[in-house]
């Protein structure tokens, strides 16, 4: 017979499957989610330490240059700051308010964008303030390096998580689906009763796998036991069949079998020749006609199966047939 195949809904493994990147899926949103979160976070900050850290750089440049009212100096530095990406404008301004220098996109320095301020010192005096440096942060470039780098982590946890949901369906197909298949397969090709065992691979002798072979080989061996024992009653029983035949066929004593309701259901030669009608006859008289065609009284029949039924127990007495010819016949019947 054919080894059904399990196809569909049905099948442990596309269950298995599914389930696995399903929550593969789910854990894989998840983290993306965080880790996107997370990253846009670091991004931004890290930006916002690059400039900061380019304020500090050029800090002394500008506290020279306000102390001695170079604009030109100040302006080549304003300049510098402001060709940084993720710099939008850059504006050094007097401690009386006036724009010493100015540099970046038109309209910039005054409107959008996230504001880092430092105070300019004297070089000479720590107390005396010159004036300020005003850096506009170019809002949508950071943003735009955030979000790119937060979705590069993302786009990570989320393969991350699809390969080791692919790791684990193969692994889980490796160790646990095929030798199933593999165990099914080979009971199928088992003749029933023969002595043949599933052989234990030595990597599954002391897993789930080893366990289920070991179960599957103990009912293998009593099945087998089952099966010598049923061969062996049936002999017994098929020996004490042709003995009781032969003793049914050739006792000198006719014997027969009635169903309930006279019908004669089997009987040896013997009845046959003391009747006088052939095995074919008898089995062809109607119910109760066995009974009314071979005795002279049936009714006394008819008493003696009721009183048999009725006390569990045998019942004899010497009957008369029916008179073939001029001679009477009598018979002593045990019901």
């Amino acid at each position: 017979m054919k080894a059904p195949r399990v196809r569909g809904g049905n099948s442990l493994q596309l269950r298995f499957m599914l389930l696995v990147f399903v929550s593969a899926a789910l854990l894989a949103v998840i983290a993306a989610a965080g880790a996107y979160g997370l990253g846009q976070t670091r991004a931004l900050a890290r930006s916002r330490s690059s400039v900061e850290a380019l304020a500090v750089a050029v800090e002394k440049t500008l506290q020279i240059g306000a102390f001695a009212n170079d604009a030109v100096l100040l302006q080549e530095v304003a300049n510098g700051l402001a060709r940084n990406e993720l710099i939008a404008a850059v504006t050094v301004q007097a401690a009386d308010g006036r724009v010493l220098a100015q540099a970046g996109s038109d309209g910039a320095a005054v409107a959008g964008g996230s504001l880092l301020a430092r105070p300019l010192q004297s070089p000479f005096d720590a107390g005396e303030r010159l004036g300020s440096l005003r850096i506009r942060l170019n809002d949508a470039r950071v943003q735009a390096d955030a979000d790119h780098q937060a979705y590069t982590l993302a786009a990570a946890m989320a393969g991350q998580a699809a390969l080791l949901a692919l790791v684990l369906y193969l692994v889980a197909a490796r160790l646990v689906s095929l030798p199933i298949v593999h165990l099914a397969r080979a009971l199928r090709e088992m003749q029933p009763g023969s002595g043949e065992r599933l052989l234990t691979p030595a990597n599954y002798a002391g897993d789930e796998i080893g366990v289920l072979i070991s179960g599957a080989n103990a009912l293998l061996e009593s099945n087998q036991r089952a099966l010598q024992t049923e061969r062996q009653l049936r002999a017994e029983v098929e020996a004490m069949e042709a003995q009781y035949r032969q003793i049914f066929d050739s006792s000198s004593a006719g014997i027969f079998v009635l169903s309930q309701a006279g019908r004669l259901i089997n009987g040896n030669p013997t009845v046959s020749r003391v009747v006088g009608l052939s095995m074919a006859e008898l089995r062809g008289l109607g119910e109760d006609e066995f009974v009314g065609r071979v005795f002279h009284r049936p009714e006394l029949v008819r008493q003696m199966i009721d009183e048999a039924a009725a006390r569990g127990e045998t019942v004899s007495a010497d009957l008369e047939l029916v008179q073939q010819g001029e001679a009477r016949r009598w018979v002593h019947c045990l019901i």
